[in-house]
C-alpha cells in the first residue's frame, strides 16, 4: 500500500525499511537510554530481518519536532487482504511492544503521530498496537488521542507477565526464600546430574567458537524437547549473536556425556534478566536437568550481574509462580475507524462480542479484556 498524506505535518515521516532511516535520526535511536531492550533499534531491526510473517510490510514512522524528543514507533502492515490495519511491529516473539528506546513519549509528539496516521490515505480501517504495559504514558496518550480523533477505542488482555523483584539479595537470600520442595527437589536433581558422566554446565556471554557450540546445543535440544518447531528457525540463533555482541547474552546448556540435554536463553541488560526460551530433552525429564539450570542461571544474573529484576516474559505458565514474585498484565490497544465500512464492520464484532458475553463496559483500560485476534495460538516464548 502506498499512502498519499493530505496536508501531512512537516515533523512526522514514514519509511519502509530500517534502512532509509536518516543516519542522524538512526544515531540518536542508538544512542537514546532504553528501558527495555526490546524497545532498542537492534531489537526492532531483528525482527524485521527474521520474523516477518509472509506479506507482512513495514512502515515505520517518527516524530522529530525541532529541538524535541524524537518519537519512533515502527509498525507493519499486510497488504493481502482487507480491512486495512495497522498494528504494531510485534509478534509471539515480543514480550513488551513501545517505541524506538521507548523515548519521546510526550503529549505533543504522540498528538501529532496520530494526527498523522488518522490522515492517511488510504484510510486505516482498525490500529492495532500490542502488547503494552498499561500503566505507561504511551499507552493512556494513545487511548487519549484516538478517541479525541473521533476513533472508537478499547483495550484487550494479551498475557500475565511473571517477575521477580530483586532489588539487592544476593541468590542465597532468593535461595532460602524458596519453598523447601523446590530446594530439595532442585539440590537432588543437582547431585544426580554431578554424578552422571560427562556433566557440563556453561553459560556463553560473549562471540566466539563457545557461541556458536551452544547455538547448535540449544536447536539440538529444542528438536528434542516439548515444543513446536520454530516458526522462524533464524530469529533465535540471530537473537543469540546480537545479544553476545551487545553483552546481554546469557545462554546456558547443561551435557551429559557431551550430549546437550537443557538449553536456556536469558538476555541481561544491566537492570532486567529476561527468561526468553527455555527447553530441555523431552526424554530425559526426570533428571530435572532444566530446574538445575535456571537455578544457576539465577545465580549468575543475581551475584555476577547483580541485576534488580528477573523477568519471565510472556504467559501465566503455573511453574513461573514458583520462581517469581509479582504479576502484571500486558494488553493490547485497538481503535476502529467510524468513518470506514470495515472500521466500522470491525468495531460492530469486537464491542458487540463484549456485549454478548457480558464483559466490561466500551473503555476500561484499567481492566483490559480478552480480544479474539490475540494470541491463543501463538508459540509460547518460554
Amino acid at each position: 500500500m502506498s499512502c498519499a498524506v493530505a496536508n501531512p505535518p512537516v515533523e512526522v515521516r514514514v519509511i519502509e525499511s530500517f534502512d532509509d532511516l536518516p543516519d542522524e535520526i538512526a544515531q540518536v535511536l542508538v544512542d537514546c537510554k532504553f528501558t527495555d531492550l526490546h524497545h532498542t533499534l537492534d531489537w526492532f531491526r531483528l525482527l524485521a530481518a527474521t520474523a516477518l510473517e509472509p506479506g507482512g510490510l513495514l512502515r515505520i514512522y517518527w516524530v522529530a519536532p525541532s529541538g524535541q524528543p524524537l518519537l519512533c514507533v515502527p509498525c507493519l502492515f499486510t497488504s493481502a487482504s482487507p480491512p486495512q490495519r495497522l498494528a504494531a511491529l510485534s509478534n509471539f516473539y515480543t514480550p513488551l511492544f513501545g517505541p524506538v528506546g521507548n523515548h519521546g513519549v510526550t503529549p505533543d509528539n504522540v498528538h501529532r503521530w496520530v494526527q498523522h496516521v488518522t490522515s492517511e490515505r488510504p484510510r486505516w480501517d482498525i490500529i492495532d498496537l500490542q502488547p503494552l504495559d498499561p500503566t505507561t504514558a504511551f499507552f493512556r496518550l494513545l487511548l487519549e488521542e484516538f478517541r479525541r480523533a473521533g476513533w472508537w477505542v478499547d483495550s484487550y488482555f494479551c498475557f500475565g507477565n511473571w517477575y521477580l523483584e530483586v532489588a539487592a539479595r544476593t541468590f542465597a537470600d532468593y535461595w532460602v526464600g524458596l519453598s523447601s520442595r523446590m530446594r530439595n527437589t532442585i539440590s537432588r536433581a543437582q547431585r544426580r546430574l554431578e554424578r552422571m558422566p560427562g556433566f557440563q554446565l556453561a553459560i556463553v556471554t560473549a562471540p566466539g567458537p563457545d557461541l556458536d557450540a551452544a547455538i547448535n546445543a540449544y536447536q539440538t535440544v529444542y528438536a528434542c524437547s516439548w515444543k513446536q518447531p520454530e516458526p522462524f528457525p533464524h530469529f533465535i540463533p540471530a537473537l543469540c549473536r546480537l545479544a553476545a555482541e551487545r553483552g546481554w547474552l546469557r545462554l546456558g546448556v547443561i551435557h551429559l556425556d557431551q550430549q546437550p540435554v537443557a538449553a536456556q536463553l536469558w538476555l541481561c541488560d544491566g537492570q532486567t534478566a529476561s527468561i526468553v526460551k527455555l527447553a530441555h530433552d523431552q526424554s530425559l525429564v526426570k533428571l530435572g536437568a532444566g530446574s538445575v539450570l535456571t537455578a544457576a542461571l539465577m545465580q549468575y544474573v543475581m551475584d555476577i550481574d547483580r541485576i534488580r529484576i528477573v523477568d519471565y516474559l510472556i504467559g501465566d505458565d503455573a511453574y513461573k509462580r514458583e520462581w517469581m514474585s509479582h504479576r502484571r498484565e500486558r494488553c493490547g490497544f485497538i481503535a476502529f475507524n467510524p468513518r470506514t465500512i470495515r472500521g466500522v464492520a470491525g468495531a460492530i464484532h469486537h464491542f458487540g462480542g463484549k456485549i454478548w458475553r457480558g464483559l466490561a463496559p466500551l473503555h476500561r483500560p484499567d481492566a483490559p479484556v480478552a480480544h479474539p485476534s490475540t494470541r491463543p495460538s501463538d508459540p509460547p516464548v518460554a
